[in-house]
């Protein structure tokens, strides 16, 4: 077997976040330390109390096997510096503490004995340090000690447990420092990598050291990376990773089975997190759910095991997410789509099943191809899995996903079926399909579309729309603003036929589309203003739709547009409670009005502070967002501002959408936005976006001049945020000078 090949046939492991924070059960869970703002010497008493007295490693490890998991990784040393294992650079571990055990030893044997592959994860920083806090450049001779630390008990890992598969490191956080070469540089990533290559050749390492190493590691979603590259998505159970007596938001199996799913479909692999409590005992609720998933995995491993990335399972299919191993594909149903089925992109189909117990399905092999015989009962919880045996290993589907010719869908970014849990893409506005069309066929027109109307899976060809001679479908779409959309539908004829679409009566050219197979149409950059929009759609024959999706066009304010300036001082640094960032949030707005581009104001520690001109993040484009260098002393952070200038040429609405690093809000000529977050989340913090996903609201732009102020307060290791605006091309952006 070449390095590496089992982790790409592994497709599901489990991940253990446990330490002497777990006794605590805190919300902030192995964060504590940090975020609590706790004494260390206090805290570090806890190793005292940690018995690990109900941890089984055996029992761990045979949980892990029966939930159908192939490798596991443990946190041998967290951020607080606690090590699992016997170490000769510090009493402060599992051996020299009240445990008396070396944790890690007896869970490198369990994992061997059960067949698991063996995966340790560890923090490269650690808040024993107090030069974490400060840097590099404040403290060059504690930043060296820590350092060296760290090469030294990496070092132990590799060399004394036997044959270890992954190193999973993470917290390579250097203050003041977000670019990963960087930060690469001041941990000696480079040596520490070709020391571990050099002790375990067959190992692999993930990219948290700074360097990009042998997988990536997408945290708490599902972002496949460029093709031929290996990754896992590490994903809690709850919402902690640590033990956090307060969540009990679990994943149900079918989410588990859902995100499994998405992954192989993708080529990578889920590591699903627990926590177990402070004694070591794992939640009952975990265990139930585990057991569920392997159950699932138990009739229906196949088509997750060596599931394989390709064209064909990356796209969003009518009939739902397929995956691929060979000359096998796996239909996945997560509900029941009608006794007769159709599938598109597919010529042939020799034989079809359902994998779990080979009860056979009738097939017929025209266009589009579909398998009838499926009931109602065939349906459980837990997706239904069709295994259909090809001739040959199945192609790009190129009228669904447009093969590269416009106006028609690239494969990437194809959104048959809606809003794909896969991609972050920026909200939709409104949206149509299958069941939620049918109704408003029968209707005459126009039929007006809302945002309230869903986004359902599927169209199984039950709805067809046939005209009478010379007759139109026309739908009325709910335009919010003035700005640039793209348009998006989802057509099928019955024989092969043209398609004309106009909007507000400006007809497009002509499409003709391949006969029975769902094509999904891009309409780009169209120029709609607010209100309600004319859709008519014809066809020369019977023809149906079962997706319509209207999407804004968004223009990014660039990094170079906007002044930056801070911090100015609060209590909060980051990381903390969102009690103190509501209190943060509130305080320390200054009126627009005293925030003239060449005043000098009093910041963090009565520093002064002014406007400076914002700059991309090294690597990155000017339109991913603006960075705030600004840093504050030990375990300090403070609010900073960004300011910016578009002008209109006369007085609208328009829709802005920002995303952040955790909270940020925006003014507009002085008056407070409102963003669509939840008011009851709003309060919580008192910030108007929150977290990186993009949150959209609604402004008034006045006619000349509008001034943009962004309040954003730091979040996890940086403070940053990008703004985009609806624009139907006549704003200008006031670049300033310098």
């Amino acid at each position: 077997m070449m390095v590496g090949e089992w982790f790409d046939d592994a497709r599901f492991g489990l991940f253990v976040h446990w330490g002497i924070y777990s006794q605590l059960g805190h919300e902030n869970a192995e964060w504590v330390l940090f975020k609590s703002r706790l004494d260390r010497n206090e805290y570090n008493t806890l190793a005292d109390q940690f018995t690990a007295s109900r941890f089984d490693p055996a029992a761990l490890a045979g949980l892990a096997k029966s939930a159908g998991m192939r490798y596991m990784v443990l946190t041998t040393r967290h951020h607080d510096g606690f090590c699992l294992f016997d170490t000769a650079t510090t009493t402060f571990n599992s051996v020299r503490t009240a445990a008396r055990r070396d944790l890690v030893a007896e869970y490198v044997a369990a994992c061997r004995e059960a067949g698991l592959r063996v995966g340790l994860y560890y923090s490269i920083m650690s808040w024993q340090h107090p030069a974490i806090y400060t840097g590099p450049g404040a403290d060059p001779k504690g930043w060296k000690i820590m350092v060296d630390e760290t090469h030294d008990q990496v070092r132990e890992l590799m060399t004394n447990y036997g044959k270890i598969d992954i190193l999973w490191y993470d917290g390579a956080a250097v203050p003041g420092i977000q670019d990963n070469g960087m930060q690469a540089r001041f941990w000696r990533s480079r040596d520490l990598n070709a020391m571990v290559k050099q002790l375990q050749p067959e190992i692999l390492i993930n990219p948290r050291s700074g360097l990009p190493a042998d997988f990536d590691t997408p945290e708490q979603h599902v972002k496949p990376p460029r093709p031929g590259r290996r990754w896992e998505a590490c994903i809690t159970i709850n919402r902690s990773w640590g033990y956090n007596i307060h969540d009990r938001d679990f994943k149900s199996p079918a989410e588990i089975v859902k995100c499994l799913i998405r992954c192989a479909r993708h080529g990578g692999n889920l590591l699903l997190n627990i926590g177990p409590r402070g004694d070591g005992s794992i939640q009952p609720e975990c265990i139930t759910r585990l057991q569920a998933v392997g159950q699932w995995l138990k009739t229906n491993g196949e088509a997750i095991y060596g599931a394989r990335r390709t064209p064909y399972t990356e796209a969003n299919h009518a009939a739902g997410p397929f995956t691929t191993n060979g000359k096998r594909l796996y239909l996945h149903l997560a509900s029941y789509p009608g006794p007769d089925l159709r599938i598109d992109g597919i010529r042939t189909v020799t034989a079809a099943r359902l994998l779990a117990d080979g009860t056979p399905l009738h097939v017929v092999n025209e266009r589009p191809l579909r398998l009838t015989g499926l009931t109602r009962s065939m349906i459980g919880d837990l997706p239904t899995v069709l295994a259909l045996d090809l001739p040959a290993a199945p192609g790009t589907p190129a009228r669904l996903l447009g093969g590269g010719d416009e106006p028609r869908i690239t494969a990437g970014n194809a959104p048959v079926l809606g809003d794909d849990p896969d991609r972050h893409a920026p909200p939709m506005v409104p949206v149509l399909t299958g069941e939620a069309l049918a109704p408003l066929l029968r209707q005459r027109p126009p039929h007006r579309l809302t945002t309230s109307d869903a986004w359902c899976p599927g169209w199984h060809g039950q709805q067809l729309y046939t005209p009478q001679a010379g007759q139109r479908l026309q739908l009325t779409l709910d335009v919010p603003v003035l700005g640039r959309y793209d348009l998006n539908l989802g057509v099928i004829t019955r024989t092969a036929r043209q398609v004309t679409i106009a909007v507000d009566g400006t007809e497009l050219p002509p499409i003709r589309l391949q006969n029975g197979v769902p094509d999904t149409l891009g309409l780009t950059n169209l120029r709609l203003t607010s209100g309600r929009r004319r859709l008519t759609i014809s066809a020369q024959g019977e023809f149906g739709i079962y997706a319509l999706r209207l999407s804004p066009v968004w223009r990014p304010l660039p990094s170079e547009l906007w002044l930056t300036i801070g911090p100015f001082p609060t209590a909060f640094g980051q990381q903390r409670p969102v009690s103190d960032v509501l209190a943060a949030m509130r305080r320390v707005f200054p009126p627009e009005r005293e925030f003239l581009p060449d005043a000098v104001y009093t910041g963090d520690g009565n520093s002064p502070v002014r406007w400076q001109h914002s700059r991309a993040r090294r690597g990155e484009h000017t339109d991913c967002g603006v960075n705030f260098p600004y840093r504050c002393g030990t375990q300090r952070s403070g609010v900073c501002y960004a300011r910016a200038i578009v002008t209109s040429p006369d007085e609208r609405t328009a829709t802005v959408l920002i995303g952040c690093d955790w909270w940020a809000s925006l003014w507009v000529n002085g008056r407070r936005v409102r963003s669509e977050r939840p008011a009851a989340a709003c309060a919580i913090d008192g910030a108007q976006f929150n977290t990186w996903k993009p949150i959209p609201a609604r402004i008034h732009l006045r006619q000349g001049d509008n001034i943009f102020l962004v309040k954003s307060h730091r979040g996890s290791n940086a403070n940053w945020f990008s703004c985009r605006l609806t624009d139907p091309g006549d704003l200008s952006l006031d670049i300033p000078p310098g």
